[in-house]
């Protein structure tokens, strides 16, 4: 997959035309890429996405699938160079100056960090996982149910409580009602599991991308006073196989140090596929 010649000349192509976004899933499909996000975005355009070619000496030798003031996923077909690290963070602090991480595979990642290119705050590293119709393991018991707009209210309290806890976002009054819209947008695509206690909603799973067949688990959550009792497990595998009823695999990512939650995906049948890391940037470039 790496070929040998470094090249001299980088530059980043933006995919705004569908033939380009066409050949670019190509290439990323036969190295093997499994960024769900950067495949949807490549297949069909997302305004709040761009993607663009990473070209060395008049070749495509990478991707990148950016969201502006968040989020930059880099794939490489060429092993990292110093020259081609300077280019990169010269093209993000001009186009993407607030973006908060770059995401990579684990070695790309380490290549980075060794550089000493970009200042980094902390490192975070992934486990990939999938599993399949065949692979999981199903736990009934605990009632669940996929819910209607009309519990959005009931509902955000626990989206509210995760993006503080996973994400270390803390939502103001006037951006619950974004976050509150969100949550109306997710249900009224049926993206939502909930694991109930009586009428009380204790845990929420949802999907934040899929491509070609395949479903992307975006988060999970469960109250912390019910974990440990069973419902975290039974939530994955109950929001798991109504994915897998329309999917032919669903995969997640979770962080290396998050212990419990990786042994509870190896319980519910979820295999490790591959490694990925992400480097946050402080206050951008």
């Amino acid at each position: 997959m790496v070929i040998s010649k470094t090249p001299i000349k980088i530059g980043f192509h933006f995919l705004n035309k569908q033939s380009h976004r066409a050949r670019a899933l190509r290439l990323a499909l036969k190295w093997k890429i499994k960024d769900i996000y950067l495949l949807e975005g490549l297949e069909r355009k997302h305004r709040g996405y761009r993607n663009y070619a990473v070209i060395g000496d008049g070749k495509i030798i990478g991707l990148l699938h950016v969201r502006a003031g968040m989020f930059t996923h880099l794939f490489l077909n060429v092993p990292f160079t110093e020259y081609l690290g300077l280019r990169l963070k010269d093209f993000l602090s001009r186009n993407y100056p607030d973006n908060q991480f770059i995401f990579s595979h684990e070695n790309v990642i380490r290549q980075i960090i060794e550089s000493s290119i970009f200042r980094i705050k902390r490192v975070k590293e992934f486990y990939f996982m999938e599993v399949d119709r065949n692979s999981l393991k199903k736990y009934p018991g605990i009632q669940h149910r996929v819910p209607t707009v009309s519990s959005a209210q009931d509902l955000l309290p626990l989206f509210i409580k995760y993006e503080s806890e996973e994400l270390n976002v803390n939502h103001t009054y006037s951006e619950r009602t974004g976050l509150l819209l969100a949550v109306r947008r997710k249900l009224q695509k049926e993206e939502i599991t909930a694991l109930y206690d009586g009428n009380k909603p204790v845990g929420i799973a949802g999907i934040n991308a899929s491509f070609n067949g395949i479903c992307q688990i975006g988060y999970v959550f469960v109250l912390p006073e019910y974990r440990g009792k069973g419902y975290g497990k039974r939530l994955i595998t109950a929001h798991a196989e109504r994915l897998l009823s329309n999917c032919s695999k669903v995969v997640l990512f979770v962080r290396k140090e998050n212990i419990p939650a990786y042994r509870l995906y190896l319980s519910c049948g979820f295999k490790v596929t591959e490694t990925l890391a992400q480097i946050w940037l402080p206050g951008g470039f």
